[in-house]
């Protein structure tokens, strides 16, 4: 039978799992931040792009028919 204390009380500080585990969150949640609004910009210049193409002269723009 294994001892209960052992198995249950941490090697690593507590104040080093919490520093490692809001270090990770940080990096993730800036991460991901930057990531997305890269993203967006991305999507914004895009739907920009396509409103733009539409306005013009095309095959089915002003002066057919």
């Amino acid at each position: 039978m294994s001892d209960w204390r052992n198995l249950l009380v941490p090697d690593t500080p507590l104040w080093e799992i919490a520093l490692r585990g809001t270090a990770i969150y940080l990096s993730i949640f800036f991460l991901l931040r930057v990531l997305l609004k890269r993203e967006s910009v991305r999507m914004e210049s895009e739907g920009h792009f396509s409103v733009i193409t539409r306005d013009g002269d095309g095959p089915s723009g002003p002066g057919t028919g």
